[in-house]
Order: structure tokens, then sequence, then C-alpha cells
């Protein structure tokens, strides 16, 4: 009963099982390799080179020596994934006898994978957008849409936070509260575009006189606040000026008429230990540079 059970197990077997002998030859295939791989009645007895020859994938593999598997493309068309058991032979007083090829379609699980490592490529793309897209929908909601500097609202989430971490170490933030002297004539005389001109100049001027970690932000209309982490007020005076100068001079430059600035400087915790009382404490100071004729810097007033 073994022998004819095991026979009619080959036979009926789904997957594919070929044998080799010791030279290589095929000495036996079940139907389904036969179907699979194409073998007629005359493969029975030829080199698995030439018998197999349609299938230089299997072939290669062929010369295994111990117990091997893999995963191959079997066919492009149809597309057709096998995978490939070798196992080799052993009979008693023989140290090698043969080779086992076993074969299964794995095509139906092999496709599943790929739609779904597409599907993850696809999701993958997906979130890579929607994270681009909040940054940019971020990067809006923080910048001046005329200027590109930060905006108000950042300011306002920002420096309290430059203010407890100074707090902390132990060290100072100063700010220049700046705006345009006569920007409503720039306006009146030149026209809007001539004053949109004159802040973008001056917004690139702030970029340009700015450290990595100042923060250079439109206040609001012609106003502008430049936070300076780590800087005492006469540091601050002094990165003002260069501010006032350059800007002057780019104004003159260009021929914008009352290209001038004036500033106020505050420093924390001397003139205000949060947010709110530093800016007052630099606006005052702003008004100090306006009532002394415009185009000029003052600092603030100790409380």
């Amino acid at each position: 009963m073994v022998p004819i059970a095991r026979d009619t197990l080959i036979e009926q077997m789904i997957d594919c099982v070929v044998v080799l002998n010791a030279t290589n030859h095929v000495v036996d295939a079940n139907p389904a390799a036969r179907r699979l791989l194409q073998l007629g009645n005359g493969s029975i007895g030829l080199p698995v080179e030439q018998a197999l020859s349609a299938w230089p994938g299997i072939v290669s593999r062929c010369q295994a020596t111990s117990p091997r598997q893999t995963q191959i493309r079997l066919s492009e068309a149809p597309l057709r994934f096998v995978h490939v058991q070798i196992t080799p032979l052993v009979t008693k007083g023989v140290a090698f006898s043969g080779r086992l090829i076993v074969l299964r379609d794995v095509t139906a699980g092999h496709l599943a994978e790929l739609k779904l490592q597409e599907a993850n490529a696809r999701l993958q793309t997906r979130l890579e957008e929607i994270r681009s897209l909040q940054e940019r929908m971020r990067d809006q909601a923080i910048r001046d849409s005329l200027t590109g500097l930060f905006n108000r609202r950042y300011l306002e989430e920002t420096l309290p936070r430059e203010l407890a971490t100074a707090s902390r170490r132990g060290t100072t933030v100063s700010v220049i509260l700046l705006d345009v002297d006569r920007f409503k004539r720039i306006n009146d005389t030149a026209g809007h575009r001539a004053g949109d001109e004159t802040l973008l100049r001056l917004a690139r001027t702030l970029e340009s006189q700015t450290r990595k970690g100042d923060i250079a932000c439109r206040y609001g209309g012609d106003e502008f606040v430049v936070v300076l982490p780590d800087t005492r007020l006469d540091a601050a005076g002094g990165r003002a000026e260069e501010l006032r100068t350059t800007h002057r001079a780019d104004a003159e430059a260009h021929r914008i008429p009352w290209g001038t600035l004036s500033l106020g400087v505050a420093c924390s915790p001397e003139h205000g230990e949060d947010a709110d009382a530093l800016l007052q404490s630099a606006d005052r100071a702003l008004y100090q540079a306006k009532n002394s004729g415009r185009d000029c810097v003052r600092g603030a007033a100790s409380r």
C-alpha cells in the first residue's frame, strides 16, 4: 500500500515535482510539473539543462549540494512566480544520488504582496504630500504675505518662549521696534506700489542684517520688530543703528523719498520681564525717536 499511496500522492499533487539523478538528468516529473514546465514524454532522460532550457532560473540552481529554497520569476507572459525547493537525495551506500525539485506556484501571493507594496508606496507619497501641505500652511500662517518675514502671530508665539529661555539661563533678550518715517506720505505721494517697494526693501535689509537666531517680524503696517536673543541693550542699540544707516543708504541709492527709520530699543529684564511689557518699553523708545526728529535710535528708559 505504501508505494501505491506515494505514487498517487505525487501524481495528484498540485505542486510540481521533478527528480534528477546524480548526473543531473531528468528521471521523473509529475503531471503538475509536466504542465507548468511544458515537459513532453521525451524530456525524461535528458540533461536538466536541455529539458528545462526554457527555465534558466531553475537550471542555474540545480547544482546545489545542500537543501536550498528560493523564489523566482518563472515567466513574464503570463506573469508567474514560483517557490523553488531543491533537496539533494542520498541513498544507502551512496553519498549523493540525485536531486528532488519541488515547485509551488506563488503568483497570487506575490502579486498581492506587490499590490500591497504599491499601495504602501502611494500612501507614503500621499503622506509626504500632506506633510508638505501642512508645512506650507504653517509657513503661510506665520509669514507676512508681502515681505515674507515672520508675522505678528509668530512674534506672539516666539517672544515669550525666548524670554522664558533667557530667564532660565540668566541671559538677556533685546527687541528693536522700528517703522518707516512718514510712510503715509510715501503712499499718498508716490502710490501704494512705492510704499510696498519700501517695505520690501526694508525687509531685505532686516534679513541681511540679522544673525542666525535673530527673529525679524512685520509687526503691522510699516512697523517691524527684531528680536535679539542673548543681546544686551548697548549691543542692540548698535545693531539698530546699523539697520538705520543701511536702510537709509539703500533708499537713497534707489531714490526712495523719506526713506528713513525711527527705532526704539528695549532689553529684558530691565525694561520688561514679559513680552507685552518689553514691547511697550520699545514702543515708548520709538516715540522718543519720533519726537527727537526721526531718523534716529533711542533706548528705553530704566523702570
